[in-house]
């Protein structure tokens, strides 16, 4: 399937973990593409994590993974892959709508609210509503008028408040919480 896809310009194959991240190690690829609910250590390079099934039952396992973005194998297309591959390069983090469906019914399944919602600032607030569109930092800095690094101060700020150590979760937690409307 990635001969398929016309931004892939050399692809390399292992299916030992530890093979395939000493190989990362060597070429240091833009994007890893990991299979299953153990994502490849890739430092300096994406990655995208392709998911099965039964990887989504393991919950915990998948929401532990350090992975730029899932996709789940048996919506996998050319298409699909090509659009993946270009959002996560673009900064954006490629997700499968069931996937994103199952982590926020799993959170609002979760803990009920205590009652107290973190207080976020008017600008944190607009911050939140742009990673909900799944903007990057360089996207939500023009949409703001500000500097990236201020982009970056104020969705790290988000990520704190919410208590969540991705974007996603973050944006999950917001609406299980009702900080962001649905």
């Amino acid at each position: 399937m990635l001969k398929s896809v016309g931004t892939v310009a050399s692809a390399h194959f292992s299916d030992d973990p530890a093979e395939a991240e000493q190989l990362c190690r060597i070429i240091h690829p833009d994007v890893v593409i990991s299979f299953g609910a153990r994502a490849v250590v890739a430092p300096g390079s994406k990655v995208l994590s392709i998911l099965s099934v039964e990887d989504q039952e393991k919950f915990h396992a998948v929401t532990d993974l350090v992975a730029d973005g899932y996709l789940l194998d048996d919506e996998l297309t050319p298409n699909s892959l090509e659009d993946g591959i270009a959002r996560l390069v673009s900064g954006e983090m490629p997700l499968s709508t069931s996937l994103m469906r199952r982590i926020i019914t799993r959170i609002r399944g979760s803990q009920r609210d205590s009652g107290l919602k973190p207080a976020l600032t008017p600008r944190e607030q607009e911050t939140l509503v742009l990673l909900a569109e799944g903007l990057s930092n360089k996207q939500i800095a023009r949409r703001l008028g500000i500097s990236p690094h201020g982009a970056k101060r104020h969705v790290a700020n988000v990520l704190a408040k919410l208590n969540c150590p991705n974007r996603t979760l973050a944006v999950a937690e917001a609406m299980r919480s009702g900080i962001l409307a649905s």
